[in-house]
């Protein structure tokens, strides 16, 4: 029987460049009382500093959802779907978490992004972890 081979994991480094908030409140098309949902989400969109498959610029979506750790091929907290031309994934924060990167996003801070995926096969792969830096000078 063949062992399926595990994938490379990567670390990169990049720089969010632009983002965008979004609240999306919607319905489902079930009859359900008195429940309408909405989804708060993060745009992210930078480069890294080193590319993947010839591949720089990436577009992530973060969004409040359950925390949980997903046990695909490796205990995950995202998921990238798609690897050109730009790398996109999507992220699930708690709100506290969430509404810390708003707040970074909002002051006008550089942003750092560091996080360790698969390499992306088929255009997709597992995202491990990822850390969002203000990064500024203090005055004096």
């Amino acid at each position: 029987m063949k062992r399926k081979a595990k994938r490379e994991m990567l670390s990169r480094q990049g720089r969010i460049t632009e983002w965008r908030a979004t609240v999306f409140p919607h319905t489902y098309s079930s009859a359900e009382t008195g429940v309408r949902p909405s989804t708060p989400y993060l745009e992210l969109i930078g480069s890294f500093s080193e590319s993947v498959k010839d591949v720089t610029r990436f577009r992530l979506s973060v969004a409040v959802g359950p925390t949980l750790v997903e046990r695909g091929e490796v205990p995950s907290v995202g998921f990238i779907h798609k690897a050109k031309p730009e790398i996109e994934g999507i992220l699930t924060l708690s709100s506290d978490e969430f509404s810390a990167l708003l707040t970074l996003a909002t002051s006008g801070t550089p942003i750092m992004l560091d996080c360790m995926f698969q390499m992306p096969r088929y255009g997709s792969a597992f995202i491990q972890n990822a850390e969002f830096t203000g990064v500024g000078s203090a005055s004096t």
